[in-house]
Order: C-alpha cells, then sequence, then structure tokens
C-alpha cells in the first residue's frame, strides 16, 4: 500500500501475477477477487463487468465474487448500513446478472449475530463480519455512532455503544451441490453466533428465501413467565459525557427456548397514565454481538428524565423482538 510497491511485493511474495481482480479455481469453483485498490478507494473496478465477462464463468454452479467494501443496497440497506462505508455502486449494477454468485463483502466489521447478514436477492450477498472486532447497528440507543461524522445523531444517546472490542467474528462456508451452510463463529471463544444459516442456489427458490419470507417464517422471542420491568433514577451522563438526570428501565435478557430465538432487540415504551405515548426507544441486549451464552442476564435501557417529562405516573412497557423486527408480548413496570 507504500508507494507503487504492490505489484513487486504481490508477486514476490504470492508467486502469482498481479491484478486489479484475481480469478482462480478452488476444486473446480470460480473465486473472483476485486482487490482494495487506491484508485478511488471503493473496491469494484469500473470494468468489472467486462472483466466478468472473461472469465466465461459455468452459469450452472455457484462462484464466489469477493470484495472489500459493503456492497450498496444489500444487507440492512433499510438500517444506514451504507454509512459504515459503501462501495462505488459498480458491484451492484453488474452482480444481478449473475445469479449464480456467492459475494463476500467486509469493512462494516458489522456483528455476524445477524442473520441478516446472508441477503438473498438477484445473487446472493454474505456479511463476512471481522474477527477484529463485532460492530452493532445504528438506530438503536446503544447502537453505533459513525466518528467521522461530527454531527451523527447517534452521539446523542444516552447511552454508550456497545463495545466491539469483544467480538471476533467469522464464518465457515459449505457447499454441497446446490446447498450453502454458513456457520457463524466467534473465533475469540469458539462458540456459534447463531443457528446455522443454509439456502440453495437453486433460482426457482429464490422467492423463498428474501428477507419478507424469512421475516414471515420467523418466530418472535418471548420473556419467560413472571420475568419483572424493574426503574431507577440518578444522575447519569450521556453519550457525550454530560451530565444528565436519567431513568434507567432494567429488563432479564430474553435466551432462546425451544423454537423461539434469542432477543435481537427490545422496543421500549415510556407513557402517561392515560396510555399517551411519551418516548420509545430500541435498545441492543449488551451482548447482542457476542454468542448467546456470554450474554449479561439484565439489558437496560435509559431515558433522559427530560424525554419524558409531564405529569403523573410513567408506565414503561418492553416488548423484545427478533431481528426482523416481529415483536414478542410485552412486560410493564
Amino acid at each position: 500500500c507504500v508507494g507503487e510497491n504492490r505489484k513487486t511485493c504481490w508477486e514476490e511474495y504470492f508467486h502469482e501475477p498481479w491484478s486489479p481482480v484475481r480469478h482462480v479455481k478452488v476444486k473446480g469453483y470460480d473465486f473472483v477477487l476485486s482487490n482494495f485498490m487506491r484508485e478511488g478507494g471503493r473496491s469494484a473496478p469500473n470494468d468489472l463487468a467486462e472483466r466478468l465477462a472473461k472469465l466465461e464463468l459455468d452459469p450452472t454452479r455457484p462462484f464466489f465474487y469477493s470484495q472489500h467494501r459493503y456492497i450498496g443496497g444489500t444487507y440492512l440497506a433499510d438500517e444506514e448500513m451504507r454509512k459504515f462505508g459503501g462501495d462505488n455502486g459498480v458491484a451492484g449494477k453488474v452482480l444481478p446478472n449473475y445469479p449464480n454468485c456467492i459475494a463476500f463483502q467486509g469493512h462494516t466489521h458489522y456483528m455476524l449475530s445477524d442473520p441478516r447478514g446472508v441477503w438473498i436477492g438477484d445473487y446472493v450477498s454474505v456479511n463476512t463480519g471481522a474477527l477484529k472486532s463485532a460492530s452493532c447497528g445504528r438506530i438503536r440507543e446503544n447502537g453505533t455512532a459513525i466518528p467521522w461524522i461530527k454531527d451523527d445523531y447517534m452521539l446523542e444517546k444516552e447511552m454508550p455503544c456497545l463495545d466491539g472490542r469483544r467480538g471476533h467474528g467469522g464464518s465457515v462456508v459449505s457447499v454441497k451441490g446446490d446447498l450453502v451452510t454458513v456457520e457463524r463463529r466467534d473465533f475469540g471463544c469458539d462458540l456459534p453466533l447463531g443457528p446455522d444459516i443454509v439456502f440453495s442456489m437453486d433460482r426457482t427458490q429464490r422467492s423463498g428465501q428474501s428477507d419478507a419470507a424469512r421475516k414471515a417464517r420467523s418466530v418472535a422471542p418471548q420473556f419467560p413467565a413472571g420475568a419483572r420491568v424493574s426503574v431507577s433514577e440518578g444522575m447519569g451522563k450521556d453519550r457525550r459525557k454530560r451530565k444528565k438526570m436519567q431513568v434507567t428501565v432494567s429488563f432479564p435478557t430474553v435466551r432462546s427456548k425451544d423454537n423461539r430465538p434469542r432477543a435481537h432487540e427490545y422496543f421500549v415504551r415510556a407513557e402517561s397514565e392515560d396510555g399517551t405515548l411519551l418516548k420509545e426507544k430500541r435498545v441492543f441486549p449488551p451482548g447482542i454481538n457476542l454468542p448467546e451464552s456470554r450474554d449479561a442476564d439484565v439489558s437496560t435501557c435509559v431515558f433522559a428524565k427530560d424525554e419524558i417529562a409531564g405529569t403523573g405516573k410513567v408506565r414503561f412497557s418492553v416488548r423484545p423482538a427478533n431481528c426482523w423486527g416481529v415483536k414478542g408480548e410485552p412486560i410493564f413496570g
């Protein structure tokens, strides 16, 4: 990456010709790597379509494409994933012409505990996470802020962002015929990050594997019987380290049980006595980016007291939700 030594160093150490796009075959499968180029800095070269066409890829079997940057419009496009660092848009225009493509992408370091990281559309896109750290999503009260966006609204949250440095996610991908299995693991503690994700590369089954279809089949997490909400108040600090009078809502972390998943997040509502909504927040459990067994037993959501100012008592409701936003029954405090 220093100077113009990449061709020299690549060929000296890897004993193969340097190219912006690398193509190799492994056990009969095609692998295509778009190197992370200095020029433009956004992954795929502008002539990616021409380069792939010259390879004469077999349309009857999967091939694997890889680039560093997030491919815009794939996984979590509606949850601001592009703000983690999207690509130049080239791959998203070219790869739909290859329904047999499985595309790997990184850069976001996004946690692998979220199964939506495997996106199945005109082609398949897989979030590779990162062994170094496991960033959580945005929007939630303890979600990720983008440090280079100085006026990022996430910096105004009452809770600090979850610590991504504790997670070390990676996947093992297996292919047998048209079936692909993605095994998600934390390589720091060698524990699973969730059930394996299995899908077919048969394009006639593609509609049944879309995000909408997976959401429709999903099951909501549920609090165990007798679960309670507790509420406390006191002086604290928001994410910008400003002192605030805060209200902390605490509740049990929902684990997977029987056919129900662990909670991906919680919807926490503050309501007045007559049921008027004062404020609703979404919050991750403390260890959502870790294996379930490493998560904390108690989850919390923090409100600034002036966010829920009103007359009379305030009732809090908490509903667990899966990654698709399908909610379980609420508990109250």
